[in-house]
């Protein structure tokens, strides 16, 4: 009888995949178990980098990884401790602070809603380093802090403890650094394996295109949408993506902080037309995939309007949007 088979040393499966070989599944596991647990060092994970960036990941490779690297942590199942609870993810662009304001208006209307934020990649900011601007913030989140927040206030936003998908943390800091950001299928497994872990209803992602985007080419941007929402639909998970315009930074104001207060001028029914545009087409996105859809015959009459808070008055969810900007207010300031 036989016994198991032996574990791929990092050695082989980096001339295999430099070589231009596809790895198969108990390849990619060896590799995301050595980035877990430390085996791998970093200088071994960045050649994987390299050569994956270069010789690419096929489809299948790109789903092994992505599972590989879901698998190597926690896995929270929010929506089945809370029915329809949904998520939503932007690839980042100069001046995107459309899910700080997504976040509490969809939660006060009766959607709740769980983000895990990320730290910024190349030149563009994440949401986790604007949050940050406010002294003394708690962002870690773990499954039941997070269950918390989204049963008090509908929402929880904030940066994953250790334990959900340990592989991504190292493999993310290493991408910045070796030049392998815009690799589409490390972008797909880095995004689901996060996303995918908090075990959302449905997700909706964001990708934006232009000059101030992360991904600034249209085809670029639309290849990547159709990855992570073909990805999710073989993974069991309903999503949708947009492409929204990044030719230009969006709204008025770009910088950590700077971004935070145009959130709340946003979230108090002012701010930039743009922004608030973007968030409401994002919205109906996620209530539809969530099963609320949103009216949209009253979505001729929201784009006349010039406030959030109006707008999702004429929404019929059976909640009050009155409060949603308390909601932020109360999430960021438990310590």
């Amino acid at each position: 009888m036989s016994g198991p088979a032996a574990v791929p040393s990092p050695y082989e499966i980096l001339v295999r995949k430099r070589a231009g070989r596809a790895l198969d599944r108990t390849e990619i596991r060896a590799l995301v178990a050595g980035a877990a647990s430390g085996s791998w060092s970093d200088s071994q994970l960045g050649a994987f980098l390299m050569a994956a960036a270069i010789r690419g990941l096929d489809r299948r490779e790109t789903r092994e990884l992505t599972l590989a690297m879901l698998e190597s942590g926690e896995r929270w199942e929010l929506a089945r401790a809370l029915p329809g609870v949904v998520d939503k993810h932007s690839t980042g662009g100069v001046g995107d602070k459309v899910s700080l304001v997504l976040a509490p208006l969809l939660a006060a209307c009766g959607l709740p809603i769980a983000m895990l934020t990320g730290r910024g990649l190349g030149h563009t900011g994440g949401t986790a380093d604007k949050l940050e601007s406010v002294p003394g913030l708690r962002l870690e989140l773990d499954r039941e802090r997070a269950l918390g927040l989204l049963r008090e206030v509908g929402m929880a936003l904030g940066i994953a403890t250790g334990g959900i998908a340990p592989a991504d943390r190292r493999l993310y800091a290493l991408r910045d650094v070796t030049g392998t950001v815009d690799s589409l299928p490390l972008i797909v497994a880095s995004i689901l394996s996060k996303k995918l872990a908090t075990g959302a209803a449905a997700v909706v992602f964001d990708v934006k295109t232009g000059d101030a985007a992360f991904l600034p080419g249209m085809e670029q941007a639309r290849e990547l949408a159709r990855l992570l929402v073909n990805t999710c639909a073989e993974l069991g998970v309903r999503a949708a993506a947009r492409l929204t315009d990044m030719s230009q930074p969006l709204g008025e104001w770009s910088g950590n902080a700077a971004e935070l207060l145009e959130t709340f001028a946003l979230l108090e029914g002012g701010g930039p037309p743009e922004t608030r545009e973007v968030t409401l087409v994002l919205a109906l996105d996620l209530a539809a995939l969530a099963g609320v859809p949103l009216d949209r015959a009253a979505w001729d009459e929201l784009k006349k309007l010039d406030g959030l808070m109006q707008g999702f008055q004429m929404i019929d969810l059976g909640q009050s949007c009155c409060a949603y900007h308390d909601r932020l207010i109360r999430q960021i300031a438990q310590n």
